[in-house]
C-alpha cells in the first residue's frame, strides 16, 4: 500500500510539473502572438512604409499607405481611391507600389516594407518573376476573383516593386497581421470620402494625427 501510495504522489508530482510547463509554453506563445500583432518602430535607421488595399460596395479600390520613422512620428501619408481588379494581390499590390514610390520620391535611403498580405509580401521577397504570386493566389483557391489577366497585371506589378526596392540603399519587406497595420487599414477607408488621391504630411493635416490617435485607443497599441 505504502509503495502504491508513494507511485501515486510520484505520478501526481510529474503530472503537475508537466502541466505547469504547458501552461507556461502557451503563456509564451500568447505573448509572442501579441508581440508579433502589434506595430513596432523600424531599427537601423529605416523607415517604415505601411499600405493597405480594400475594396468597396462601389467597386473602387481604396488604399492608403503611410511613413513613419524609427520613432513612430508620422513623416507622410496618402491614400487613393480607384476602379480596378477585386482580386485582394492585385489591391495590396497596388498598394505596395504606391507606398515604395511615394517613399523614393522622398528620397528615403532606407526602406522598412510592411504588409498584412502574406501571399503579397512573399511575391515580393521571392527571387521568382510572377510565379510566386499566382502560386500563392491559386494555394488559396477560394481567394481567386481575377482573371489569368489579373494574374499577369499583379505579376507585372510585383516587379515595378522589386525595381523599386533594388534603388534603395537598404530595403527589408516583412509581413504583419492585421491588427500592426490598422492604422494603414484605416486610411484606406478615409480613400472612399476623400474620393481622389490626397497625399499629407502631420505637420499640415491633422485628420492624420486624429486617425492615428483613434486606432491606437481602439487597438491599445498598433
Amino acid at each position: 500500500m505504502k509503495r502504491e501510495s508513494g507511485e501515486i504522489a510520484s505520478f501526481a508530482t510529474s503530472y503537475t510539473s508537466e502541466y505547469q510547463q504547458v501552461i507556461t509554453r502557451m503563456k509564451g506563445a500568447t505573448m509572442n502572438k501579441a508581440r508579433d500583432s502589434k506595430w513596432e518602430p523600424p531599427t537601423n535607421g529605416r523607415i517604415k512604409a505601411n499600405f493597405d488595399g480594400t475594396h468597396n460596395k462601389d467597386g473602387k479600390t481604396d488604399i492608403g499607405v503611410i511613413l513613419r520613422d524609427d520613432k513612430g512620428i508620422i513623416l507622410t501619408s496618402c491614400v487613393n481611391s480607384l476602379r480596378t481588379s477585386t482580386d485582394s494581390d492585385h489591391v495590396e499590390s497596388l498598394g505596395a507600389l504606391m507606398v515604395v514610390d511615394l517613399a523614393k520620391r522622398l528620397n528615403v535611403n532606407k526602406l522598412h516594407l510592411e504588409g498584412d498580405l502574406l501571399s503579397v509580401i512573399n511575391a515580393i521577397t521571392s527571387t521568382a518573376e510572377d510565379f510566386s504570386l499566382s502560386g500563392a493566389i491559386i494555394e488559396d483557391i477560394n481567394a481567386i476573383t481575377s482573371t489569368a489577366e489579373d494574374f499577369s497585371l499583379s505579376g507585372a506589378i510585383i516587379e515595378d516593386i522589386k525595381s523599386l526596392l533594388r534603388g534603395f540603399r537598404n530595403s527589408i519587406c516583412t509581413h504583419i497581421p492585421r491588427m500592426g497595420n490598422s492604422v494603414a487599414h484605416a486610411l484606406s477607408r478615409l480613400a472612399i470620402s476623400m474620393g481622389k488621391p490626397f497625399t499629407w504630411s502631420c505637420d499640415t493635416h491633422q485628420a492624420l494625427i486624429q486617425i492615428v490617435e483613434d486606432v491606437m485607443c481602439s487597438k491599445t497599441r498598433i
